[in-house]
């Protein structure tokens, strides 16, 4: 009997996010959340948080790496699941298509520049 895989449905690998730096605006809320990269790509990131943040809630990304800045990033919560440790693993969508998007092209390549740089981290 042959092993079942899930299909990833993912049209980009993510790649380890070291090194990057994030700060994220949550609309209507003061909070600062205490974030910590995981895995990124030019579609998307997922990062732990301090705190849940609900699904399709909306959010502006700053993501910085060495002397990289891209954003504000125009992004809205995929999945949000609890860890063991009482803190959130949050996967995010960007949404460089939404009209809030400021500097869409910009933006884009910024996201495009960041992968190609982590990629060449992880020697892929």
């Amino acid at each position: 009997m042959s092993a079942v895989f899930p299909i990833e449905k993912r049209a980009c690998e993510r790649l380890p996010a070291s090194g990057l730096s994030l700060r994220i605006s949550l609309k209507g809320q003061r909070v600062k959340p205490l974030l910590k990269a995981l895995d990124f790509n030019r579609n998307g990131i997922a990062f732990t948080s301090d705190i849940r943040l609900n699904c399709s809630q909306k959010l502006r990304l700053l993501i910085a790496c060495d002397n990289q800045r891209v954003g504000p990033v125009e992004a809205a919560v995929h999945n949000c699941r609890r860890l063991k440790a009482g803190t959130f693993r949050c996967g995010i969508q960007f949404r460089t298509d939404s009209p809030d998007q400021l500097d869409r092209q910009k933006v884009l390549e910024g996201l495009q520049m960041l992968e190609d740089a982590l990629r060449d981290r992880a020697g892929r």
